[in-house]
């Protein structure tokens, strides 16, 4: 799910068996943070959300990315913002353009 709507549902979709593998393969060449960044509290984009339920949630913000399990809470850096990237491109297969267009302009923001 994309985080990016106000009083609306957000964008969500189901992710591929590639499009999995992806994002394990960048998280697992993240490295280890000590700060967990809290989510914004204002209108527009907040991030990604990834859940595989009952395992794990992660959420995505620029360059701060949080992984939760049911035993632990753990902070990575993504300097390059590879794993935002990545999500972006795979949004913009499922997201109609409008929404796309306006999901970029509001990372460029951030």
């Amino acid at each position: 799910m994309v985080d990016m709507f106000s009083g609306r549902p957000n964008p969500s979709w189901e992710t591929t068996d590639t499009e999995a593998g992806t994002i394990t393969a960048v998280l697992d060449e993240l490295i280890d943070s000590e700060r967990i960044r809290r989510a914004p509290g204002r209108e527009g984009y907040r991030g990604f959300l990834i859940e595989d339920p009952g395992r794990l949630s992660i959420t995505v913000r620029g360059t701060s990315i949080t992984v939760r399990t049911e035993t632990s809470i753990r902070a990575k850096s993504d300097p390059d913002r590879t794993l935002e990237q990545a999500l972006l491109d795979m949004s913009r297969r499922q997201l109609p353009p409008q929404e796309y267009e306006a999901l970029i302009a509001q990372t460029r923001a951030n």
